[in-house]
């Protein structure tokens, strides 16, 4: 019984750990193509 409840545990934390990080990829990405709107030249970047 209390093996079970381990798997069972392990996989919420798994599937946790991935949406976590697909949303970070998405933040990412996201941060990304705000910095890229910038233009290089331009000194006041927010991201710096």
């Amino acid at each position: 019984m209390i093996h079970m409840i381990k798997n069972f545990d392990s996989e919420n934390c798994f599937i946790m750990n991935q949406s976590i990080s697909s949303y970070m990829e998405n933040l990412i990405q996201m941060m990304r193509q705000k910095i890229t709107q910038y233009k290089p030249e331009q000194q006041s970047c927010p991201f710096h």
